[in-house]
């Protein structure tokens, strides 16, 4: 299915669920990058090929938009990330399920380039160009 990296402050514990629901899950902890910036840890998704899974929303959303901006405004072409999935904080299941399912979906959710947020309660939200949350209803 998926390659997902869970930055340090999800728990740990959430990636032997991601990956008994099929998912290639890795954690900042087994790559030894608990503690790292949250600009190395997108970084290191980024090249890792792999959709980063994280609770700090603020941060995420920031660098997502420099991410998303900078390259034009100097004029140089830059690969897009994986992907960003924002989780609010619930317990491992709760969110192994939510992750598993979004990422299921049919058809697949486009996650390059992109950033979305579980909300509990309201579901999953996309990030638009300019910055507006919207619901995701799909592609």
């Amino acid at each position: 299915m998926a390659r997902l990296y869970l930055d340090s402050d999800v728990s740990r514990w959430l990636a032997p669920l991601l990956r008994a629901a099929g998912h290639d899950a890795t954690t900042a902890h087994a790559q030894g990058r608990r503690g790292v910036s949250d600009d190395e840890q997108l970084l290191f998704a980024a090249q890792e090929g792999r959709v980063l899974l994280t609770h700090n929303r603020n941060d995420f959303v920031l660098l997502h938009g420099a991410w998303r901006r900078w390259p034009a405004a100097w004029g140089v072409a830059a690969p897009s990330h994986p992907g960003i999935l924002v989780l609010d904080h619930r317990p491992e299941a709760e969110l192994a399920g939510a992750v598993d399912a979004f990422l299921g979906r049919t058809p697949p959710v486009p996650l390059v380039g992109a950033l979305y947020w579980w909300r509990v309660r309201l579901e999953w939200h996309h990030q638009l160009a300019d910055r507006r949350w919207v619901p995701y209803a799909g592609p």
